[in-house]
């Protein structure tokens, strides 16, 4: 199974409480850590949407195949968020990757919520999580 490419990287959002309002984005960013590189990014995603409590909302999908990142090399990806402002979401990150194959892994998921509250002391607006390496 070494040296199969990563196709996609993709969060999954699954809100506990407290609603991510809409007018409220989440900027994202996918990095291959030892260089810095991008290997892709958005601002301000699903600005225009409210994510429910109880709801799965998938973020935005990262095509990144065009990289070659191998999926041994997961581990020096970090998956890195921002918030636009003060929201109180409480959400679970679920984070999957698909395969040039197709096949799919979850590589992070939140054992418990995070409450992401754009800068109140509760919680902060950002973040980064490492991959695993699903294989």
């Amino acid at each position: 199974m070494a040296g199969e490419i990563v196709a996609a990287i993709q969060n999954h959002f699954l809100t506990q409480g407290h609603n991510k309002n809409q007018g409220n984005g989440i900027s994202e960013s996918v990095v291959l850590v030892p260089t810095q590189q991008v290997l892709g990014s958005n601002l301000s995603w699903g600005k225009e949407l409210t994510f429910h409590d109880g709801n799965t909302d998938q973020g935005q999908a990262f095509g990144i195949a065009g990289a070659g990142i191998k999926v041994e090399q997961l581990p020096d990806v970090e998956y890195r968020w921002m918030m636009d402002k003060r929201d109180e979401w409480d959400v679970f990150f679920k984070i999957i990757v698909t395969l040039v194959d197709g096949r799919q892994f979850i590589v992070f998921q939140d054992a418990q919520p995070r409450e992401i509250n754009g800068g109140n002391p509760k919680g902060p607006p950002d973040g980064a999580i490492r991959l695993r390496n699903p294989l």
